[in-house]
Parts: C-alpha cells; sequence; structure tokens
C-alpha cells in the first residue's frame, strides 16, 4: 500500500462513502482556520466546495435540510 493511501479507494464508490465533498470541506476548513487567514485565499475553495455540494448532494437531501432549518 502506498503512503498516500489511494489503494483503497478505488474499489468504494464514491456516492457510497457518504463524504462526497469531504476533501473540499478539509481545504476550506484549514484555510479559514490558519493563523494568516486571508479571505481572497479561501474564496476559491468555498466556490469549489459549493460546485461539489451542487453536483453531488441530491436534491431530496437539500430539501430535508431545508425543512429541518
Amino acid at each position: 500500500m502506498s503512503a498516500a493511501g489511494g489503494a483503497g479507494k478505488a474499489n468504494i464508490p464514491e456516492e457510497r462513502t457518504g463524504f462526497e465533498c469531504a476533501e473540499q470541506v478539509a481545504a476550506l476548513l484549514n484555510c479559514v482556520a490558519d493563523k494568516s487567514y486571508n479571505e481572497m485565499k479561501c474564496l476559491p475553495l468555498l466556490r469549489k466546495l459549493r460546485t461539489c455540494v451542487e453536483k453531488k448532494v441530491p436534491q431530496q437531501a437539500w430539501a430535508l435540510l431545508v425543512a429541518m432549518a
């Protein structure tokens, strides 16, 4: 197994992991938590997360989240 840990990922369809946009979430969180926070640096990461969510999160899940709010 490589240090990158990619071997196990190939066998699990992304739709079934439950963490479709986890990489984008982690990148954005790390950016905003950085001591040298720079909003302009984080905005592209926010856009990437939004794009991921629009592509991968089913509309039914959005309706449920809105209903719960």
